[in-house]
């Protein structure tokens, strides 16, 4: 246990560690009695089923404490009936040490709480508020146990935030799930961040930054390293400190509402960029204590301490709202909505909210004005993942992730673009990252050896690259031929003098393959008269 001695209703994690290890004890353990964080005796359930066991009318219930001490044993419980005229059906006792100690009294038809069960229940709507309520409540209530025995149960009611949500993991600061996975389809490619609650993620700022946000810009990577976190995501915009241009300052203000980790660094309208969309500087989502996002608008005339007191733990945005109760937000009014969001086409990085409580973190792969998506397409996107609510993040060369050892999500830009904070997935154990196999397109002339695979497929698993050969097609032994297409972008070495190695021909051939460093297209040259290539090659992800 931690101990902190914070006072009941504290949201440090520590806390909630040392409540659900008592919560984890009183369900689960043989122990009669347990010790809550703040020193309370709490009675387990393995007292409350020496209660249920003891109440069998034949044996347990008794006209006077004398009676039931003289009945039952050292541990056990009784009950004495009050008279019909008491407001008090039953008084029940456990015989401790031959004295009869009162644990509960049960009224009529009504349901009672346990004062030994007092302080857990304020434990336990501590931990529901910093927890999302997994756990709700806990009461007592009678139930009929066969013809008439009465018998008091405890009910836990958990307001689960989605079918994979738990009672806070006791592993580590393990009180979420988070996974992450990559997809290729009609909307692009892109990879979808899954976390099962909103205690599993915060804003964080540089370990230099000021009252009023101003900080040093460094990468996500460095951000995740600082903080010791499971995965780090650019989220908002930024200016330069200084005034001058955004993309060379190495100070950086944020644009518009910025709150991080339950502080108040700035409120809308004190920062509004010149080039920066509308958007950043009058809409923000607002992650409150409850696990839940709601929308702050600068209309709202609130400051961003004003949030604060009323629950916010921290603020995002930059684009539009994309999805607003569910539905597509209609973004494609050109003088309503910046063309940054309906017109260019780029990366882009979403983060909305399911019904179920889970956070959806949506990053495609793009580059400014070559390819990606716009428009309404980003909240069409952000409902097939269920979100209730979204809102665009800083998108283009900003769109990053670190996620655990490697960059799940470069930056477009030829070196990891520094940013102004970040949004910290805190969920540890989170697995490796694992795009799975990708197809490339084969070049005319060649064609997969076995039907049951791509020709060329290229797979990012951590900070590791494998890209696997099953080709078949004309090979010289003289010059290069090249046999795909470009390699994609985002499993790109920092150089294409990494991208290279040696695959298996036929008849013992040995074939080099090498990427060309301007295009990055893939050839191939045989040590001897050969038309096959099978094998996998690997390189390290760029940055990583």
């Amino acid at each position: 246990m931690n101990n902190t001695g914070n006072a009941v209703g504290s949201t440090s994690p520590l806390d909630l560690q040392d409540n659900a290890i008592t919560l984890d004890q009183l369900i689960n353990s043989d122990a009669i009695e347990v010790t809550s964080r703040i020193g309370k005796k709490l009675k387990g359930i393995a007292a409350l089923q020496n209660i249920i066991t003891s109440l069998d009318l034949g044996s347990f219930t008794f006209s006077d404490t004398a009676s039931g001490l003289s009945g039952t044993t050292d541990g056990q419980y009784f009950r004495v009936p009050q008279g019909a005229d008491s407001e008090i059906s039953f008084i029940y006792y456990i015989n401790t040490n031959g004295s009869a100690v009162e644990v509960a009294k049960l009224p009529g038809n009504t349901s009672v709480l346990l004062d030994d069960l007092e302080g857990l229940k304020d434990d336990i709507t501590g931990l529901n508020l910093a927890i999302s309520k997994v756990v709700s409540d806990v009461y007592i209530t009678p139930q009929t146990f066969g013809d008439d025995i009465t018998g008091i149960i405890v009910g836990l009611h958990k307001g689960l935030l989605s079918t994979e949500s738990v009672i806070p993991n006791l592993e580590g600061n393990g009180y979420a799930k988070a996974a992450i996975k990559h997809y290729n389809d009609s909307y692009g490619s892109y990879e979808v961040i899954t976390v099962s609650n909103g205690l599993g993620i915060n804003k964080v700022n540089n370990s230099d930054v000021t009252p009023d946000g101003v900080q040093s810009r460094v990468s996500i990577k460095e951000l995740k390293e600082t903080y010791g976190v499971s995965a780090m995501i650019n989220c908002d915009a930024f200016t330069s400190a200084s005034g001058g241009n955004w993309q060379t300052s190495t100070l950086a203000k944020p644009v518009g509402l910025h709150i991080a980790n339950g502080v108040a660094y700035q409120s809308f309208g004190i920062n509004s960029a010149v080039d920066a969309p509308l958007s950043s500087d009058t809409i923000s989502l607002v992650m409150g204590k409850d696990g839940a996002f709601f929308v702050a608008r600068k209309e709202d005339n609130k400051t961003a301490q004003d949030y604060v007191n009323d629950g916010a733990v921290f603020s995002v945005g930059y684009g539009p709202l994309l999805v607003d109760g569910g539905e597509v937000n209609d973004i494609s009014d050109t003088e309503k909505y910046d063309a940054v969001f309906n017109k260019t086409i780029s990366a882009r990085n979403i983060i909305g909210q399911k019904s179920t409580g889970e956070i959806i973190i949506i990053q495609v792969d793009g580059k400014t004005g070559e390819f990606g998506i716009t428009g309404n397409t980003m909240g069409e996107l952000a409902v097939k993942y269920g979100c209730q609510i979204a809102i665009g993040m800083d998108g283009g060369g900003s769109t990053q992730c670190y996620w655990q050892n490697a960059y799940s999500h470069p930056s477009t830009d030829s070196t990891p673009r520094s940013v102004c904070g970040g949004l910290a997935i805190t969920v540890d154990n989170v697995a490796e990252f694992d795009s799975g196999s990708v197809p490339v397109t084969l070049s005319n002339g060649y064609k997969p050896i076995s039907s049951s695979r791509n020709g060329v497929e290229i797979r990012q698993k951590g900070d590791l690259i494998y890209l696997f050969l099953n080709v078949t097609g004309a090979l010289s032994t003289s010059a290069w031929s090249q046999i795909s297409d470009a390699i994609p972008l985002r499993y790109r070495s920092e150089s294409a003098d990494f991208m290279k190695g040696v695959a298996i021909g036929s008849n013992g051939a040995l074939v080099s393959l090498s990427t060309d460093s301007n295009s990055f297209v893939l050839s191939a040259k045989t040590s001897m008269s050969n038309s096959n290539i099978l094998g996998t090659i690997t390189w390290p992800h760029k940055w990583s």
